[in-house]
Formats: structure tokens, sequence, C-alpha cells
């Protein structure tokens, strides 16, 4: 006697989206995320999100009061240019606890769109740092937080920065950095135990090239810190109950919907932890410097 044969169901495949087909997580699905949330967020917690990664409220503190220091007491506040701003984060910040007149320049439109979505009083235009769209000397200072590693051309952004500074101003930059050659090599080696070790487009820059670049861009180095800051622990809070927020967001909404994409979110998850591997690892260290423009 013949067995009937089993015919199998076929289900259809769920269609790659926008986010899962391979767009940049960190500047383009996550900022998406986080505006399409914004409402269900307090202020300071849309805050705490945005300047997630190299904006951390400590190393701010230490940026306004350099500029504080280094203008002067006579001296009124001048614009303050935030290159590779992201979404906006750290301009805000410095805008509403500060005074200070923030402008933002960001490469990535879904950063700026989500820039000028959670915080529409930072003014936010979309640029390189490579080939800003500012005029010379129009500004006080710099910023140029989290970009030494996604530049290709670290001098050429550097120079970039100091034209649109005038003379006697201020860069404040803060990255992380290798110490040595080998944590370079480490950067630069796609897997490490099967995963990517740092986000894709990532560089690591040794500390001794940083600096120097700095100095050989018109920059002079006035101070510098090397090593991690003490975690801000309200912060790292709020940014725990923003993840459980866009996550349950993207769990509840139809996949492709906006940034609903359970891909996009382990990919961003992932690449998160890889981060800070390296970083526990030992393969990158934070630096913070700020310089004057001579």
């Amino acid at each position: 006697m013949t067995s009937p044969s089993r015919t199998r169901t076929a289900f259809p495949a769920v269609p790659l989206c926008r986010w899962c087909a391979g767009a940049d997580v960190e500047f383009g699905w996550y900022p998406s995320a986080l505006l399409e949330v914004a409402d269900a967020l307090p202020a300071s917690a849309r805050l705490a999100a945005a300047c997630r990664g190299t904006g951390d409220r400590p190393l701010l503190v230490r940026v306004a009061d350099a500029l504080d220091r280094y203008r002067g007491p006579s001296t009124a506040p001048g614009a303050v240019l935030d290159v590779g701003a992201g979404f906006g984060g750290p301009a805000a910040w410095l805008r509403r606890e500060r005074g200070l007149a923030t402008f933002g320049v960001e490469p990535s439109q879904d950063a700026v769109a989500a820039a000028r979505g959670l915080f529409p009083w930072v003014p936010m235009v979309r640029g390189d740092a490579q080939r800003l769209p500012v005029a010379d000397g129009a500004f006080e200072a710099a910023l140029v937080l989290g970009v030494v590693s996604l530049v290709d051309d670290v001098r050429r952004a550097l120079l970039e920065a100091r034209r649109a500074v005038r003379a006697g101003g201020v860069l404040a930059l803060t990255d992380y950095v290798g110490l040595d050659v080998p944590a370079r090599s480490a950067g630069r080696d796609p897997w490490s135990g099967g995963h990517p070790l740092l986000p894709p487009g990532t560089k690591v820059r040794l500390l001794r090239d940083v600096l120097a670049t700095v100095e050989a861009t018109g920059w002079v180095v006035a101070e510098s810190v090397v090593g991690p800051f003490e975690p801000d622990e309200p912060w790292v809070t709020e940014r725990e109950d923003v993840d459980r927020v866009v996550e349950s967001h993207v769990a509840r909404t139809p996949h492709g919907l906006g940034a609903a994409c359970r891909r996009a979110l382990r990919a961003e998850r992932r690449a998160r932890a890889r981060f800070a591997e390296a970083v526990d690892g030992g393969f990158v260290t934070r630096l913070a410097l700020v310089a004057r423009a001579v």
C-alpha cells in the first residue's frame, strides 16, 4: 500500500525592507526608530538616547566648561558647529543646558530628519565633514565627536573644521582610538570570533597619529584625556528605557512599516555589543581633547 504524499504548505517569505536589506543601522535605522517613538519619551530620554556613544553628558560638560574657560569672561558666546552631528543630541544638550548657539552638519539624511524631528530648535543641514557647507570663520568653536573613526580623510576634516572656526577659537574632539599598531590591525581585521570586531566603516586611528594631525592642521592642543569616563548612571538607565520602548514598537508594528524591522534591531544590538567588547578588550580607548585655533 502506498502512503499518501505529504503536501507542504508554502508560506510567503517576509520581503526585505530598506533596513534589513543592509542599510546603516547606527545613523539610519536607529535615529528613525527613535523618532517614531519620540512622543512616548520624556525630553531627558530623547537627549540621552541621541547622545549615545561619544556624546555622553560628562564629556559635554567638559566641552562646555572648556569653551567657557578659553573664551574668557569678557567675550560673548559665539556659534558652535557640530561636525558629524548625528541625530542632534550633543548640539541640543549644549543649546538647552548652556545656552550655546549650536549648528549641526551631518551626512546621513535619516539622521538629519530625526534630528529635525527630535530637536527642531537646533539648525541642522546635510553635509560632509570633509566639505563643510559653511563660511570661513563663521564659528567660535567646532565639535568633532566620533568623527575621526568614520571619515576617510582625517586631515581634510580637521582642516575644514579649522576653516570654519575663527582664529583663537576652540576645537573639542573625542573618539575611540588605538594606542598601538596591533590595535589598528585588529580593527582592520573584519572578523573576530566569527563576528565583526567593529561596526562597518569604523576606522581605528592611532592616538599619536590623531594628535599629530590635529597639530598639523592649524590647532594647538590645550588639554587631552585618554581613557574612559565614569558612566552617567541616570542616562544609562534612560537609554535602557528607550531601548525597551523601541523594541516594543518594532515588535508590534508590521515589518517594513517605517522603522519596524526586527533584523535591523538585532543588527544594531549586535554592533553595539561588539563595540563594547572592543573597548573592554583594550582594542580601542577614548580620547577627548580641546585645542585652540592658530
